[in-house]
């Protein structure tokens, strides 16, 4: 079941907790930020499929720098539950010597960026530097981060949230808005 504010799915409640139009405010800033460091440069945007399409899609619609773009899969969940981290799909380009900004969707438990910014570290870029729309805002996560996230559009409790590229069982990720999950009393 599917209202404005709520969904139900699976016995699961979701309710909306951030607007599409707040979401597109967090991007022109984060856009700005970008165009701001890389004037004059030639990033490769590399998005971490497959949440990460709507948010990097409107992200370098509001870029005014040149850019490339690229994707990788990693695959570290089933449902809600969490599974086996493994890269499914690597990138395309050579890396070496390129300035790279690695697009999440959202940076749970960290244990997906690790994996990535370890592989292409390996690959000699002239730098890594990673964007993301949302990321847990609890402290024991944020210890195990072994790199510096430099952009994050919204910090979010530690609560499974569906809508604006990210899913429950690959459902919901068209949905403009964000919902969060709620327990019912």
């Amino acid at each position: 079941m599917i209202n404005k504010n709520k969904i139900k799915h699976e016995g699961v409640t979701f309710i909306k907790c951030i607007e599409n139009k707040l979401i597109m405010k967090k991007i022109l800033e984060l856009s700005s930020l970008i165009n701001e460091k890389y004037k004059n440069k030639n990033p490769l945007f590399i998005g971490v499929l497959n949440g990460s399409i709507y948010f990097m899609m409107d992200l370098i619609n509001n870029l005014s720098i040149d850019y490339e773009i690229d994707f990788i899969k990693v695959s570290s969940y089933k449902g809600m539950v969490k599974s086996k981290l493994k890269i499914i799909k690597i990138n395309n380009y050579d890396i070496c010597n390129r300035d790279l900004i690695i697009v999440e969707d959202i940076i749970d438990t960290g244990e997906t960026m690790n994996l990535l910014v370890e592989y292409f570290i390996k690959q000699n870029p002239n730098s890594i530097n990673i964007v993301t729309m949302f990321m847990r805002s609890n402290n024991k996560i944020d210890m195990k981060y072994k790199y510096k996230i430099n952009w994050c559009g919204f910090k979010i409790e530690d609560k499974y949230i569906i809508g604006y590229g990210l899913d429950y069982n690959n459902l919901f990720r068209n949905l403009k808005d964000v919902y969060i999950e709620y327990e019912e009393k």
